[in-house]
């Protein structure tokens, strides 16, 4: 082995590192760290709660507000009709189990350590 044909094997070493090296880092670069995945999957996880929350507090809010309407119509529920008699407690009861579904969601919150107090969110209840 002469000097030439060392120097092209020296120098195909250098070329076949170097491109495992700027190969490595670019694969490093374009896809994400399993840590980066992670946190997004965290993130992610927040959002849907988040988002599961708001649309329980819609319905308690249009239910609720169903049965203000039917309580000014008629004062004394006893006096109204079978059926709106019969759809009030439907809302009743359908009111009670989205505030349980509510209670579900906060205690999930609660359980990745997300700060959510029995009054939190007290802004998006519904009022008279």
């Amino acid at each position: 082995m002469d000097l030439a044909d060392a120097g092209k094997a020296v120098g195909a070493v250098v070329a076949l590192v170097g491109g495992l090296y700027s190969g490595g880092a670019w694969v490093d670069t374009r896809y994400a760290h399993v840590s980066d995945v992670r946190q997004v999957a965290h993130r992610h996880q927040f959002t849907d709660l988040r988002l599961e929350e708001k649309i329980l507090t819609d319905r308690v809010r249009a239910i609720q507000e169903r049965m203000w309407s039917v309580e000014d119509r008629y004062p004394v529920l006893t006096l109204a009709p079978v059926a709106v008699r019969e759809e009030y407690r439907q809302m009743v009861a359908d009111l009670a189990d989205v505030q349980r579904q509510i209670q579900s969601v906060m205690d999930t919150y609660r359980q990745v350590g997300y700060p959510a107090s029995s009054d939190y969110y007290h802004y998006e209840r519904p009022y008279r």
